[in-house]
């Protein structure tokens, strides 16, 4: 009865982590990346009805190697 239940605990174990490095390597690293994308794809509405694209010049490099180093990180 003991190994049944030893059994249990390290498949639920088991579970637990790959669950972890689920939502921590692929799942947050996606989500991040979305949020910094929609940071630097915003646009501006302007009375004359054009869309103007946010240029950010230094930012946006420094974003998108922000980007990928975490996807970097994450993909062991």
């Amino acid at each position: 009865m003991n190994d049944i239940q030893d059994i249990y605990n390290f498949i639920l174990l088991l579970f637990k982590c790959i669950l972890i490095v689920l939502i921590f390597g692929i799942i947050l690293p996606c989500i991040i990346d979305l949020l910094i994308r929609a940071f630097i794809n915003k646009y501006a509405y302007y009375k004359d009805g054009i869309l103007v694209f946010s240029v950010l010049n230094k930012n946006e490099i420094v974003l998108w190697n922000f980007i990928y180093v975490v996807n970097q990180f994450f993909a062991l």
